[in-house]
């Protein structure tokens, strides 16, 4: 597998592209790169935080699947990308090394 730049930006699930997405998404609202922020409860292994009053920031850190409570809204970018446009509908379940950007 290669992993030069070139091969990178013809798929839309690299890592390139993820890191693009998410400086996009930063500079698109206000709130993520402005304004409070507020740590959430979250299981061991992960780290859970809202920016502002529009976005919850959820990582899982851990080599096991965790699950979040109390979140509400859509993804808005996730690491796999698998999960972009999704409904989070009170829990959130975050495999194992992933993350996800959710607009409440």
């Amino acid at each position: 597998m290669r992993l030069d730049v070139a091969d990178q930006r013809a798929d839309p699930g690299s890592v390139l592209n993820l890191v693009r997405d998410l400086i996009a998404l930063r500079r698109a609202e206000p709130d993520l790169h402005a304004g409070g922020y507020t740590t959430l409860a979250a299981p061991d292994g992960a780290w859970v935080w809202r920016r502002g009053g529009g976005h919850v920031v959820a990582l899982n850190l851990s080599d096991a699947p965790v699950v979040v409570d109390d979140i509400r809204g859509s993804v808005a970018i996730s690491a796999a990308r698998t999960r972009d446009g999704e409904r989070v509908d009170g829990h959130l379940e975050l495999p194992a090394w992933d993350g996800v950007v959710i607009a409440t």
